[in-house]
């Protein structure tokens, strides 16, 4: 490849100048193309289609295609287009957010058991829009039927509280299309995505339950970290169990609307849920551990402040510690400071 390259780039050049310039150059391309394809799978693309890990990371600073002519290095373009309406069930203190922050950039269908909430949600989102004078696809609609919205929409993204409420809610979805004139083609409906924390278990039987009476439909799984002040900031960090195909022709588009990292956990369904018990089981033991430092440090006569501080620089710095500390009023944007208004319903 690299033989090849060279031979083009010294051909009609005179003069020693004019090749150590042009290899030169061919030296910077190949290094482009050696950081993009360094790139883990499931987060490699170039640049025009979207924002790939090596351009976030400022190590890219030029289009891969436009260095080499080549459109079909360009896997997200054609996924923004073959996602443009999802349909959000779940508008809670995590859902809510996310349907803001999509609503930017997807044509957006809200559906809650609560419709009253879902269409105040919409309105405060199109109002929001207009101040903004944005000019965005979404006007985000209320649905009052899972079923009509899954035969209006691209894709389906659920963030909801317990197990039983996202196995209720994809059934649903998977008997809307069971009857689909062409299961073996992607029409309509194309995409599921759980963003709930259920179980890895959970995952799969949905998976399975879209494979058989939904074929057409690819579901991942894709539980959150960052909490709601994450979702609020568009932060979220996405934990991918699934496909890498789906991810990055399907999904990946949609999940960057809403966070700032993805990663895909395993091509097994469940892997992001598996993922997301880990972190949790850890950071419930951290958390735990901080509450305990903190009431010894009251108990020493030691401020919360300063020993919020010492810990940001100190070896025993963590999430817990920096962003949802325990102790009222040391972080503003902690439930701690919101009398511990709790970010999700969870059954212990």
């Amino acid at each position: 490849f690299r033989s090849a390259i060279g031979t083009a780039a010294e051909e009609g050049t005179s003069g020693a100048t004019a090749k150590e310039e042009r290899k030169q150059k061919h030296s910077q391309r190949i290094q482009t193309l050696s950081t993009h394809l360094s790139i883990s799978e499931g987060l490699t693309s170039c640049s025009r289609g979207g924002t790939c890990a090596a351009q976030s990371q400022r190590a890219c600073q030029k289009p891969l295609c436009s260095l080499f002519g080549v459109r079909s290095l360009d896997p997200l373009g054609s996924a923004k287009m073959s996602v443009s309406r999802v349909g959000f069930v779940g508008v809670g203190r995590m859902g809510a957010p996310m349907v803001t922050a999509l609503a930017s950039t997807f044509d957006v269908v809200v559906f809650d058991d609560d419709s009253a909430r879902a269409s105040k949600l919409c309105d405060q989102i199109r109002d929001d829009l207009e101040k903004q004078e944005q000019s965005a696809t979404a006007r985000p609609q209320v649905e009052e039927s899972i079923q009509v919205m899954a035969t209006k929409v691209d894709a389906v993204v659920t963030m909801l509280p317990s197990p039983g409420a996202v196995r209720e809610v994809h059934s649903a979805v998977a008997s809307a299309l069971k009857n689909s004139p062409d299961p073996g083609q992607r029409v309509g409906l194309k995409l599921a995505i759980d963003c709930s924390t259920t179980a890895p278990d959970d995952a799969l039987a949905l998976a399975s339950e879209y494979k058989t009476r939904a074929p057409q439909v690819a579901f991942l799984d894709a539980p959150v970290s960052g909490g709601v002040v994450g979702a609020q900031n568009r932060t979220l960090s996405f934990l991918v169990g699934g496909r890498s195909k789906d991810l990055n022709t399907l999904a990946l588009p949609v999940l960057q609307a809403m966070g700032r990292r993805v990663f895909h956990c395993g091509t097994r369904h469940g892997s992001g849920q598996a993922a997301k018990l880990c972190n949790n089981l850890l950071l419930a033991v951290t958390m735990a551990g901080v509450c305990e430092s903190f009431s010894l440090a009251q108990k020493l006569g030691l401020d919360s402040h300063v020993l919020a501080d010492v810990l940001r620089s100190s070896s025993g710095q963590c999430w817990a510690t920096d962003t949802y500390n325990p102790v009222p009023n040391v972080l503003r944007s902690a439930p701690a400071s919101h009398e511990y208004r709790n970010g999700f319903a969870a059954e212990l």
